[in-house]
């Protein structure tokens, strides 16, 4: 069975709190987890409490919380199960099961322990000996099965190891999980600084075209959000329907205000119509009344074609 058709995967990643692995580890999980897959993570107890990335759904099983763990699996069940019951006599163990309606047939039902309840498993810069010979003798059964082996020469490559895997099952890598992929690549390589490659930095550049991407699509969508939420925002303008014209006839108009008179026109007097004494300066002027002068008396002067005054002789 391949991981395109598994659907409950087992990752099981070196047992070493190295980041690189246990985060690359990690992103193949969430990636299978988000194209529908049942991902649960084998981890020593020592390690998995010696880390704080995972998510409270995510399931970590170890040899401590799984190996008193048994599940009876019914394959097809036709009816809705109501009732479920049980009774322990010594060594013998019954299990009761009451349907509202149909049968349950024993030829569907398979008894599996939970370390065996895996489709696929993955293990990542992992040994299957190496897990053996640390593992309780009890439930070495927890490695055995279709597996997939991710196993580099060196941790620093797992990460990119990691990435070639998903991008050969197709599965699409998410931002977050891209970001992740690529911190988990800058700390193998101690920030591109040991054991890098071409392989490296083209891994690099995949990785941040992706979230770049990611970013630009996940902007473009709260830019268009923010544009709908504007044009569905009603406009706190009052809308006033306009009113239809209706012509009425003039006998039906009643109304209670006066009616404007018209101030009659003032039509001016033509000079001939002016009273003799009529001054116009009179509205717009003030002034005092004119101030009489004392004429002096005028000596007469001669004529202009009179002859010139004889002048006297003593």
């Amino acid at each position: 069975m391949d991981v395109i058709k598994a659907q409950s995967i087992l990752i099981i990643p070196k047992q070493s709190s190295d980041p690189s692995v246990i985060l690359s580890a990690l992103v193949l999980g969430r990636t299978l987890t988000e194209n529908g897959k049942h991902v649960s993570y084998y981890l020593d107890e020592t390690i998995s409490k010696s880390i704080d990335i995972f998510y409270d759904g995510e399931k970590i099983i170890n040899d401590t919380n799984s190996r008193n763990e048994l599940i009876v699996k019914l394959d097809k069940v036709k009816s809705t199960i109501t009732h479920l019951d049980w009774n322990q006599d010594q060594e013998e163990l019954t299990i009761k099961l009451i349907s509202n309606e149909g049968e349950i047939g024993s030829p569907d039902i398979s008894i599996t322990h939970t370390n065996q309840n895996f489709d696929l498993r993955i293990f990542i810069q992992a040994r299957k000996e190496d897990l053996e010979s640390r593992s309780n003798a009890k439930d070495t059964s927890v490695f055995s099965g279709t597996s997939v082996h991710l196993l580099e020469e060196s941790d620093i490559n797992t990460p990119i190891t990691v990435f070639k895997f998903i991008k050969k099952t197709k599965y699409k890598l998410s931002l977050q999980n891209s970001e992740n992929l690529l911190i988990a690549l800058r700390n193998s390589t101690n920030n591109f600084t040991t054991g890098i490659s071409s392989e490296s930095f083209l891994v690099a550049a995949e990785l941040l075209s992706i979230t770049e991407k990611s970013n630009q699509v996940q902007n473009a969508i709260v830019e268009e959000k923010a544009e709908n939420e504007n044009t569905k925002k009603p406009s706190t303008e009052s809308k006033v329907s306009p009113v239809e014209k209706v012509d009425l006839p003039k006998e039906t108009i009643k109304t209670d205000k006066k009616p404007i008179v018209k101030p009659e026109e003032k039509n001016f007097a033509t000079p001939e119509e002016l009273p003799a004494d009529y001054d116009p300066l009179s509205p717009a002027t003030t002034l005092p009344e004119p101030i009489k002068l004392e004429t002096n008396k005028v000596i007469p002067q001669t004529e202009a074609n009179s002859p010139l005054p004889q002048a006297s002789q003593n």
